[in-house]
């Protein structure tokens, strides 16, 4: 894309034959400006004590790089622009933190200082209708989104392999018959919480609101819980029954001190993962789009290498396992009873 006649030389790349390690090109500017290659396998070496205008890393790199890149393009003096980072990637791997950089609790992040976009196989005029239709028989259901419509991969490295179009609904108002409960899982950095509801007559069940937060006093989060679950039983993470630390008072006891009716939930964890799995497959499981941060977390939910779930980041995760492996915190919600009026007769 650059004019020929404004290339000035090219510099072969060492060890590499046709390669091209860099191009000096004249600049509209009436200057010379330098464009250089480089792998992700160089590591952030060769980066390092350097200053880039621009940088453009085409699929998603390590997170080193990434960050050795954005160091790279500082204003060194006040008189200097900032420079500028593209990253063109289709996210075929397990969430990452760069990926986390461009989302903002599941949705496309357009702040400050970052944008993003996602460019489906629309945005590709080579491609068939034809074409599209025959790759959608061969590609992997877990694939599917993050080939067709650049989202990440939902549960890459094997729990949750669905694409999102199949379980993610609009919101709509829950008939008051429903059964309802809620899932919490509990810590410091993050207390969580999820509320479901099960449709009697076809056992469907929806994900309808969710809570997280963290670095808060139980007091805190059990205000918020409460005014989210009136006459509801919540399954909490049965290892809220040891005793704390400071006071040796176990949790599950402060959050019912706090008016949070609870049960402890079965935490089967294998038997959990493939009960939602089971769900999510045969649509007995549907999630609310605004339901963004449970979201988010199945986006990067994902097995260590031991075969695993990562711990990390997963507190709605396992708040969604408690409700649904416990059927007992599932009941018909107290119906609201309007104030009886008596009339006086004369």
């Amino acid at each position: 894309m650059i004019p020929k006649d404004a290339i000035i030389k090219t510099t072969p790349r060492a060890g590499l034959p046709d390669s091209i390690d860099t191009v000096t090109c004249k600049h509209v500017s009436g200057g010379v400006s330098t464009l250089s290659f480089r792998t992700y396998a160089e590591g952030r070496e060769p980066y390092q004590g350097t200053q880039m205008s621009f940088i453009w890393l085409d699929e998603l790199p390590p997170m080193p790089i990434y960050s050795e890149c954005l160091m790279r393009l500082m204003a060194t003096d006040a008189f200097m622009e900032p420079g500028r980072l593209l990253v063109t990637a289709t996210p075929m791997r397990s969430f990452s933190e760069v990926i986390g950089r461009f989302l903002v609790d599941g949705a496309l992040a357009v702040v400050e200082d970052r944008y993003s976009n996602f460019l489906t196989w629309d945005h590709a005029p080579h491609l068939s209708e034809a074409e599209k239709e025959e790759y959608k028989k061969t590609i992997p259901k877990s694939e599917l989104a993050a080939r067709t419509r650049g989202e990440p991969m939902m549960g890459a490295a094997g729990i949750y392999e669905f694409d999102p179009e199949e379980f993610i609904i609009s919101p709509y108002e829950i008939p008051s018959y429903w059964h309802r409960g809620y899932g919490m899982d509990i810590g410091w950095r993050a207390t969580a919480a999820i509320w479901v509801a099960m449709n009697p007559d076809n056992n469907q069940y929806i994900i309808y609101d969710e809570y997280k937060a963290g670095e808060s006093k139980p007091i805190e989060h059990a205000g918020v819980i409460r005014a989210k679950s009136k006459w509801l039983t919540g399954a909490i993470d049965p290892s809220a029954n040891a005793s704390g630390q400071l006071d040796g008072k176990r949790a599950i006891e402060e959050y019912r001190d706090q008016g949070l009716h609870l049960v402890k939930a079965d935490n089967a964890v294998t038997a959990g993962l493939d009960r939602v799995r089971m769900m999510l497959a045969t649509d007995s499981l549907k999630i609310f789009s605004t339901c963004t941060k449970t979201l988010a977390e199945m986006r990067q939910y994902s097995y260590r290498d031991n075969g695993k779930p990562r711990k990390i980041n997963d507190h709605l995760m396992d708040s969604m396992r408690y409700i649904l492996m416990t059927p007992k915190a599932m009941h018909q919600a107290r119906p609201y009873l309007k104030p009886r009026v008596i009339k006086c007769m004369k």
